[in-house]
């Protein structure tokens, strides 16, 4: 039985002093930098893109809030005020002047009042004229 020599592969020709030492090192190092970096970037936008998503939901919230709010009013008004054949004023009325203007921006004497066929003439009229 012939003993053959086991050969072993060459070994790095290169030499610690030669130019490209360390170099797939540096690339390494380089890539990995550059993928944590990335990272740190994604988390950063990530952070604030959900800051963005919660501050619009809660923009929505109030939103709504205070459209339940202004209904609630609403409603509070119109149970105070009565039927709708009643006129509020603002608080000229109380204030003790001979005249006042209402919210229709007609000047109006203290103790007159409207009549049906006063405001549906006004209605008409402003109807007439193409200002509804």
């Amino acid at each position: 039985m012939p003993h053959f020599a086991l050969r072993h592969p060459p070994r790095c020709r290169r030499h610690p002093g030669s130019p490209n030492a360390g170099f797939a090192l540096l690339i390494t190092i380089v890539l990995m930098t550059f993928l944590v970096l990335i990272m740190v970037s994604f988390s950063a936008l990530t952070r604030v893109e959900i800051q963005i998503a919660k501050n619009y939901q809660e923009q929505d919230s109030a939103r709504q809030n205070a459209l339940v709010a202004l209904n609630i009013a609403l409603g509070q008004l119109q149970k105070y005020a009565g039927p709708d054949q009643r006129t509020t004023a603002t608080a000229d009325l109380a204030a003790g002047s001979d005249t006042y203007t209402d919210f229709d921006g007609q000047t109006i004497s203290r103790g007159e009042t409207y009549s049906s066929t006063e405001t549906a003439a006004a209605t008409n009229a402003t109807t007439d004229n193409g200002l509804v």
